[in-house]
């Protein structure tokens, strides 16, 4: 089996950059230090003092409340709705990409956001709406319109998410959104985006004798026409958070949104035959799909919040939400699963189409937390119980094949669109539901400076899909130690689990779409945490394990062995002196399979990079104030296509480029903003899930203009 290794060059210029931020940051502090014999008074740095334009200082992940970034005993980051807007992201994967924990789908052309943390697929399930699980979009795709900051978890998380479906043993994402802000809030954009229009809005304002009522209105749209051809993508949201400071002690909230969205000619993961070569890249403006393929849905989503101190420093916070994906009447999902099936470029896709009527996809959460804390004699005690649920499910009408179109990856032959009939054989409804009760306990004594966090999930997993049903009961402890050296450092060790119900078998398996049974993933981690100044810098040492999902030899979906990651990842975010921020680090990940088949035991998993790295620079022109510009840099090591390590596609590299000027017309201030993602037009395959290669986006063009009145 080939071990691959970073290149040298790019291993020393992200290690660099990480020693290079610390030393610039304490450089820049040598002016203020007092005379080392004169009598100083300690400085005390808190989680507020990291804060930067594109990076947040605390995390409010459920069951762990805000927590300042230093002083959480796992791997967390915060990224800001500055930064969506300084990179021109569109959706989830746009913005996380940055994160080099993050391995992100890169296809453009896409309809859905994939995303791996540490290795390992995160699912819409694993994403939670102001820390409540289980309020995904149906179809993964997840717009930014109505969000303020986007929140990551490494790592196994049952702790903060209960139990993920589909993917959330790697990690957990936050979805924070936009809430009433004490100060008026006026923003108008308009723009040229992947060659289209886009428009959004954003008011906020409070209202009566103490301010107490609050809402925040938000709407946004973009209409994306290319650069991939026959490919188009619309949507819009519109979003509607009202709260009330009823008093003191008593804070409600409740939020309403809608999110439309119609993808035309999306380019779907790429399939291989047995015994096909990774193909060489086609062109990235062309569409090896059928331009009729399209998915269609709207999602309605309800969101309730209240947080009430019954006694000092004892509160209960209570949150609950709803969510239907509706799928457009007829012919709601249309496309054509392309597979290669020889070496020079040839391919056969099976149109198909699933649902011709009423079809739904709905989400339910609930959750309610009550948090107390005490003193004795020198110790601090907090507490949190609860219970969570959530509850997600599929009606599908049924789907139908349609022959198959013999084409070309270089050449492709476009057909007229079929007219497939209805197989009531393929209707299904079902999804997954858990209920949890947690509890957990914090000890802190010596000032703070020495805590422990431990606890547990008792969680309940009922899942049905079709015929199939499952239920499977599991508690999840947790424990975590940390201690701060220093009043700006923390060191850490932490043992956490996350329990999943067990995969469904996908489109073209043999046992579509059976649900595998539950397992449980376990992860150990050591880390450490410096503050300098606004610059945060991280490390982590991780083992991370959980049961093996494979298609197997029979074309089925099945588990067989274990998949064990073995990780370090460095970061350094923040700000460094006035001008610059700065995202960067790296992670390097040793991945293995044990099952007893000898042909794959000891492998390196499917689409997991050994090594990846970030790196992105925002830089505040001294010269020239009112400009900014800035660059990322995004590199993933090779990926094994196969379980089998027969087929790898190459290590890849893109370059980012942007800027914004700011200036004013009267009263109204303006600023003008470019982005271009993927600046030297690389091409390039990553491995999708379920053994897919996924192409790179074209260069692609963005042009903002925003006015804040």
């Amino acid at each position: 089996m080939k071990t691959h290794h970073p290149h040298p060059m790019i291993m020393a210029l992200f290690s660099g950059l990480l020693s290079a931020a610390a030393v610039a940051q304490q450089g820049s502090n040598i002016e203020n230090r007092a005379d080392p014999g004169t009598d100083i008074e300690e400085v005390i740095v808190t989680g507020e003092s990291l804060t930067s334009s594109v990076i947040g200082s605390e995390t409010s992940f459920s069951v762990l409340g805000e927590r300042s970034i230093l002083d959480t005993p796992f791997s967390v980051s915060s990224f800001t709705e500055d930064l969506i807007r300084t990179t021109a992201a569109v959706s989830l994967k746009d913005l996380l990409i940055r994160d080099p924990s993050v391995t992100a789908d890169v296809n453009a052309a896409g309809y859905q956001d994939r995303i791996s943390i540490r290795g390992f697929n995160v699912g819409r399930e694993a994403v939670m709406y102001d820390g409540l699980p289980g309020l995904a979009k149906g179809d993964g795709f997840f717009a930014l319109g109505n969000l303020q900051n986007v929140e990551v978890f490494r790592g196994a998380n049952a702790i903060v998410s209960g139990a993920a479906a589909n993917g959330g043993v790697g990690g957990s994402i936050n979805l924070v959104p936009k809430r009433p802000e004490d100060e008026p809030i006026t923003n108008i954009t308009v723009g040229y985006q992947a060659e289209g229009p886009l428009y959004a809005a954003d008011v906020s304002r409070r209202f009566g004798a103490n301010r107490q009522f609050g809402v925040r209105a938000n709407f946004s749209r973009f209409e994306a026409e290319g650069p991939v051809e026959q490919f188009d993508r619309t949507n819009g949201i519109a979003s509607l958070y009202m709260d009330w400071r009823a008093t003191d002690t008593l804070y409600l909230a409740a939020e309403i949104s809608r999110n439309d969205d119609r993808t035309n000619g999306y380019r779907d993961q790429l399939f291989l035959a047995d015994g096909v070569d990774i193909p060489r890249v086609p062109d990235l403006e062309q569409n090896y799909q059928q331009p009729w393929s399209y998915i269609d849905s709207s999602t309605t989503q309800v969101f309730v919040k209240g947080r009430w101190e019954f006694l000092e420093g004892w509160s209960v916070t209570a949150s609950a939400g709803r969510l239907e994906s509706n799928y457009d009447g007829d012919n709601t999902y249309l496309s054509a699963l392309v597979t290669v099936v020889d070496n020079d470029g040839t391919t056969v896709s099976s149109p198909y189409q699933w649902g011709f009527g009423d079809n739904e996809e709905t989400g339910e959460a609930a959750q309610i937390l009550v948090n107390g804390s005490l003193a004795t004699g020198g110790l601090d005690h907090k507490f949190t119980f609860g219970y969570s649920y959530n509850d997600s499910e599929v009606d599908g009408d049924g789907g139908g094949f349609d022959g198959q179109i013999v084409s070309n990856l270089y050449n492709p032959t476009y057909i007229a669109r079929p007219m497939i009939e209805e197989n009531p054989n393929d209707a299904f409804s079902g999804g997954p539901s858990t209920s949890s009760f947690v509890g957990i306990y914090e000890l802190q004594a010596l000032e703070g400076r020495l805590s422990f966090l431990g606890g547990g999930r008792d969680v309940s997993i009922e899942s049905t899909f079709g015929d199939d049903s499952i239920d499977q009961d599991e508690f999840s402890p947790f424990a975590a130690l940390s201690f701060k050296p220093t009043a700006n450092s923390s060191v850490y060790a932490s043992y956490t689990e996350s329990l999943e119900p067990g995969g469904s078998a996908p489109i073209g398996t043999e046992n579509f779409p059976e649900q595998l049974s539950a397992g449980v993933s376990e992860q150990v981690e050591l880390g450490a945490k410096l503050a300098l100044g606004e610059l945060l810098l991280t490390a982590a040492v991780f083992e991370l394990e959980r049961p093996l999902e494979i298609i197997n030899a029979d074309n089925r979906y099945v588990q067989d062995g274990r998949q064990r990651h073995r990780g370090l990842e460095m970061q350094a975010q923040g700000r460094i002196g006035e001008n610059l921020n700065l995202i960067t680090g790296f992670t390097l990940l040793d991945a293995e399979i044990d099952n007893g088949d000898p042909a794959v035991s000891g492998n390196v998993p499917v689409g997991v990079a050994e090594f990846s790295a970030t790196l992105f620079l925002d830089y505040r022109l001294p010269f020239f104030p009112a400009g900014a510009v800035n660059a990322g840099l995004v590199y993933e090591d090779d990926q094994y296509f196969d379980l089998t390590n027969t087929r790898q596609v190459d290590s890849w590299w893109r370059l980012d480029v942007g800027g914004n000027y700011d200036f004013q017309l009267e009263s109204t201030e303006l600023t003008a903003r470019f982005a271009v993602s993927n600046v030297t037009d690389e091409d390039y395959w990553t491995v999708a899930d379920f053994s897919g290669l996924s192409l790179s986006a074209p260069r692609t063009y963005s042009v903002t203009l925003s006015a804040a009145f």
